[in-house]
Protein backbone atom coordinates (compact mmCIF):
# COMPACT_ATOMS: atom_id res chain seq x y z
CA UNK A 1 0.00 0.00 0.00
CA UNK A 2 1.50 3.32 -1.06
CA UNK A 3 1.74 6.22 1.36
CA UNK A 4 2.64 9.87 1.08
CA UNK A 5 4.22 9.86 4.54
CA UNK A 6 8.03 9.94 4.72
CA UNK A 7 9.74 6.73 5.76
CA UNK A 8 12.95 6.06 7.67
CA UNK A 9 14.91 3.01 8.68
CA UNK A 10 15.70 2.64 12.37
CA UNK A 11 18.31 0.33 13.83
CA UNK A 12 17.57 -0.74 17.39
CA UNK A 13 19.60 -2.34 20.12
CA UNK A 14 18.49 -5.97 20.67
CA UNK A 15 16.99 -5.14 24.08
CA UNK A 16 14.97 -2.23 22.66
CA UNK A 17 13.82 -4.36 19.73
CA UNK A 18 12.59 -7.01 22.18
CA UNK A 19 10.60 -4.46 24.21
CA UNK A 20 9.00 -2.91 21.11
CA UNK A 21 8.22 -6.37 19.73
CA UNK A 22 6.59 -7.53 22.97
CA UNK A 23 4.60 -4.29 23.27
CA UNK A 24 3.36 -4.64 19.69
CA UNK A 25 2.22 -8.24 20.32
CA UNK A 26 0.55 -7.29 23.61
CA UNK A 27 -1.41 -4.47 21.92
CA UNK A 28 -2.09 -6.33 18.68
CA UNK A 29 -0.25 -3.66 16.67
CA UNK A 30 2.66 -3.57 14.30
CA UNK A 31 6.06 -2.52 15.59
CA UNK A 32 5.94 0.43 13.23
CA UNK A 33 2.65 1.60 14.82
CA UNK A 34 4.11 1.30 18.35
CA UNK A 35 7.14 3.43 17.41
CA UNK A 36 4.97 5.96 15.52
CA UNK A 37 2.65 6.33 18.53
CA UNK A 38 5.63 6.76 20.84
CA UNK A 39 7.10 9.49 18.63
CA UNK A 40 3.73 11.28 18.46
CA UNK A 41 3.62 11.38 22.26
CA UNK A 42 7.20 12.70 22.43
CA UNK A 43 6.76 15.22 19.59
CA UNK A 44 6.07 18.22 21.85
CA UNK A 45 9.20 17.65 23.93
CA UNK A 46 11.28 17.06 20.80
CA UNK A 47 9.95 20.31 19.29
CA UNK A 48 10.99 22.29 22.39
CA UNK A 49 14.44 20.67 22.33
CA UNK A 50 14.87 21.60 18.66
CA UNK A 51 13.98 25.25 19.35
CA UNK A 52 16.48 25.42 22.23
CA UNK A 53 19.26 23.69 20.27
CA UNK A 54 18.69 25.88 17.20
CA UNK A 55 18.78 29.02 19.37
CA UNK A 56 21.97 27.83 21.07
CA UNK A 57 23.60 27.06 17.69
CA UNK A 58 22.69 30.53 16.43
CA UNK A 59 23.95 32.31 19.54
CA UNK A 60 27.23 34.13 19.28
CA UNK A 61 30.31 32.91 21.10
CA UNK A 62 30.08 36.00 23.27
CA UNK A 63 26.51 35.13 24.33
CA UNK A 64 27.50 31.53 25.09
CA UNK A 65 30.42 32.74 27.18
CA UNK A 66 28.06 35.06 29.06
CA UNK A 67 25.68 32.19 29.83
CA UNK A 68 28.62 30.03 30.93
CA UNK A 69 29.91 32.76 33.28
CA UNK A 70 26.42 33.27 34.73
CA UNK A 71 26.05 29.55 35.38
CA UNK A 72 29.50 29.35 36.96
CA UNK A 73 28.67 32.29 39.29
CA UNK A 74 25.38 30.64 40.24
CA UNK A 75 27.16 27.37 40.96
CA UNK A 76 29.84 29.07 43.06
CA UNK A 77 27.10 30.78 45.09
CA UNK A 78 25.02 27.61 45.54
CA UNK A 79 27.74 25.12 46.46
CA UNK A 80 28.72 26.79 49.77
CA UNK A 81 25.06 27.12 50.74
CA UNK A 82 24.46 23.44 49.96
CA UNK A 83 27.54 22.39 51.91
CA UNK A 84 26.38 24.48 54.88
CA UNK A 85 22.90 22.89 54.71
CA UNK A 86 24.44 19.41 54.67
CA UNK A 87 26.67 20.30 57.62
CA UNK A 88 23.68 21.68 59.55
CA UNK A 89 21.69 18.53 58.84
CA UNK A 90 24.58 16.40 60.10
CA UNK A 91 24.83 18.49 63.30
CA UNK A 92 21.09 18.08 63.93
CA UNK A 93 21.33 14.35 63.26
CA UNK A 94 24.25 14.04 65.70
CA UNK A 95 22.33 15.99 68.37
CA UNK A 96 19.22 13.87 67.84
CA UNK A 97 21.37 10.74 68.04
CA UNK A 98 22.93 11.90 71.29
CA UNK A 99 19.55 12.80 72.85
CA UNK A 100 17.75 9.64 71.76
CA UNK A 101 20.59 7.19 72.21
CA UNK A 102 19.94 5.86 68.71
CA UNK A 103 22.59 5.31 66.08
CA UNK A 104 22.51 7.98 63.29
CA UNK A 105 21.81 5.20 60.77
CA UNK A 106 18.72 4.16 62.78
CA UNK A 107 17.50 7.76 62.85
CA UNK A 108 17.93 8.06 59.06
CA UNK A 109 15.93 4.82 58.68
CA UNK A 110 13.14 6.14 60.90
CA UNK A 111 13.05 9.42 58.95
CA UNK A 112 12.92 7.54 55.65
CA UNK A 113 10.05 5.38 56.95
CA UNK A 114 8.18 8.52 58.06
CA UNK A 115 8.66 10.12 54.62
CA UNK A 116 7.33 6.98 52.93
CA UNK A 117 4.32 6.88 55.24
CA UNK A 118 3.57 10.55 54.55
CA UNK A 119 4.08 10.15 50.80
CA UNK A 120 1.21 7.64 50.77
CA UNK A 121 -1.04 10.53 51.72
CA UNK A 122 0.30 12.64 48.87
CA UNK A 123 2.63 14.70 51.11
CA UNK A 124 6.32 14.70 51.90
CA UNK A 125 7.30 14.62 55.55
CA UNK A 126 8.46 17.97 56.80
CA UNK A 127 7.21 19.84 53.76
CA UNK A 128 6.15 23.41 54.38
CA UNK A 129 2.41 23.54 54.54
CA UNK A 130 -0.07 26.14 55.65
CA UNK A 131 -1.32 25.49 59.16
CA UNK A 132 -4.82 24.11 59.33
CA UNK A 133 -7.42 26.53 60.68
CA UNK A 134 -8.53 26.08 64.29
CA UNK A 135 -11.63 24.01 64.93
CA UNK A 136 -14.41 26.25 66.26
CA UNK A 137 -15.96 25.41 69.64
CA UNK A 138 -19.72 25.36 69.24
CA UNK A 139 -20.92 24.18 72.67
CA UNK A 140 -19.17 26.54 75.03
CA UNK A 141 -16.35 25.67 77.39
CA UNK A 142 -17.07 22.18 78.59
CA UNK A 143 -20.70 22.93 79.37
CA UNK A 144 -22.82 19.90 78.48
CA UNK A 145 -25.95 20.37 76.41
CA UNK A 146 -29.17 20.10 78.35
CA UNK A 147 -31.26 17.16 77.31
CA UNK A 148 -34.63 18.01 75.80
CA UNK A 149 -37.62 16.60 77.60
CA UNK A 150 -39.17 13.75 75.66
CA UNK A 151 -42.80 14.25 74.81
CA UNK A 152 -44.94 11.17 74.40
CA UNK A 153 -47.33 10.98 71.50
CA UNK A 154 -50.83 11.96 72.28
CA UNK A 155 -49.89 14.35 75.10
CA UNK A 156 -49.75 18.10 74.87
CA UNK A 157 -47.38 20.54 76.45
CA UNK A 158 -48.94 23.24 78.53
Amino acid sequence: MATSKPRITVTLEPRTYDVVSRLARANGQSMSKVITDFLLVAEGQMQRAVVILEAAAGASDQARQGVRRTLERAESALVPALLQAIEQQQLELDELSHESGLDPAEIREHLADARLADSGRGRVAGANRAPSPPVPVTRGVGTPKRAKAKVQKGTRRA
